[in-house]
């Protein structure tokens, strides 16, 4: 896997789609949100460079997850 970016944009909606929060990257590449338990689709873009990437988060009570990605192009 590649290295940690910083200043992506990282997306997260809800499981019906509706936006639930914007960031961008830490200097380290790292991001983080506070929501509710749910699912959750996180999507992260370099608009620069055209890559992107999703995945399916479930978020739990009290629970960090983490979700290491890999940017390809879109």
């Amino acid at each position: 896997m590649g290295a940690a970016q910083p200043g992506l944009t990282v997306s997260l909606t809800d499981a019906k789609g509706k936006p639930v929060a914007k960031i961008e990257t830490a200097d380290d590449g790292s991001y983080a949100f506070s929501v509710p338990p749910g699912k959750y689709n996180l999507a992260v873009e370099k608009p620069a460079t055209q890559r992107s990437a999703k995945a399916e988060v479930d978020a739990r009570l009290q629970t960090t997850t983490t979700t290491d990605l890999s940017l390809l192009r879109s």
